[in-house]
């Protein structure tokens, strides 16, 4: 019995060498694995610098919680974000560019659409893989950006991926976005407005003149969609409620989606909406004209001398 016993404790160390010698075996492959994921995210890990009209661009990759994202830092300014993962790369990484799609949501029917400033073409790469409706024309003034977002933002593989030469749903436009405006006779079922130098707000594109130009290319019933940078409510909301005003002086509704509800005293991305339509939009502010009567009226002229900048500490 004692021979039995110890042929038994002989096969069940046996036993526990082959457990052991695997699990070492996939410690070993997993930790190869890391090494390698991490060695390939270090691949795609650039910083680069571009000189353009805005003034300095770079280009560098972070991580958050939810994956690799490549930003373009204009003018010391976040403008363009997108993820580094294949099935990703049209998903939006703010918030606020996010907020655009409130304009599906609230069932506006859409199909063409002018975005006013490429960037890193964000939202325009999101209309196409996620609304395959759509029809997109972007104006970017700028061709070294457009190019960055060409080999850095992946806007080239969108236009192979969805064979964008052939069927025409994405128009990229070189110019300034107000002359653009003055010289076309399209008409739009939504007008997105993203053009911003740095952390200030391009002044030919908030005034009465420029919301009139947005009416008249909207078709009836469309939706004008901006984001505009600093408060709703409370000292620093200025900017937003001239811009409000002037909006509201051209357009029968006008609202905020606010970057934080919250706190509607802090600065933060918000996106205007402007709109004749009788739409609902979830989580916005509704502001009647009355409400904005003390807010002065931008004008072409005026608008060149006000200072656009996000006051400090937002």
């Amino acid at each position: 019995m004692a021979m039995a016993r110890c042929y038994y404790v002989r096969m069940d160390m046996t036993l526990v060498i082959v457990i052991c010698a695997g699990l070492v075996a996939v410690a070993a492959i997993a930790v190869a694995a890391v090494v390698l994921v991490r060695r390939y995210r270090r691949s795609r890990e650039i910083f680069l610098k571009f000189d353009t009209m805005a003034g300095p661009c770079r280009v560098f990759t972070i991580e958050r919680k939810d994956g690799l994202v490549r930003v373009m830092n204009v003018a010391g300014t976040m403008q363009s974000a997108t993820y580094l993962d294949d099935d990703t790369y049209c998903d939006l990484a703010y918030s606020y560019t996010r907020d655009y799609d409130c304009m599906f949501f609230a069932g506006v029917p859409v199909r063409d659409v002018l975005v006013l400033g490429g960037g890193g073409y964000s939202y325009p790469k999101h209309l196409i893989a996620h609304h395959p409706e759509t029809f997109v024309t972007c104006v970017e003034i700028d061709p070294v950006i457009t190019a960055i977002a060409c080999r850095y933002f992946f806007l080239d593989r969108l236009f192979e991926e969805y064979d964008l030469d052939e069927n025409g749903r994405l128009q990229l436009v070189e110019g300034d976005a107000r002359a653009f405006l003055e010289g076309s006779t399209e008409r739009y079922d939504a007008i997105v407005n993203d053009c911003f130098s740095g952390m200030s707000l391009v002044d030919s594109l908030v005034t009465r003149e420029a919301a009139r130009l947005y009416h008249e290319h909207l078709r009836e019933g469309g939706i004008y969609l901006a984001n505009v940078i600093g408060a709703v409510e409370g000292p620093r909301s200025r900017t937003m409620r001239r811009i409000l005003r002037t909006l509201a002086s051209e357009f029968a509704h006008v609202y905020v989606l606010p970057g934080q509800p919250d706190v509607l005293s802090n600065c933060d991305n918000n996106v205007v909406i402007a709109t004749d339509g009788d739409w609902r939009f979830a989580g916005a502010i509704m502001l009647e004209a009355w409400e904005l009567a003390d807010a002065e009226l931008l004008l072409d002229e005026n608008a060149r001398e006000e200072n656009w900048t996000v006051p400090t500490g937002a």
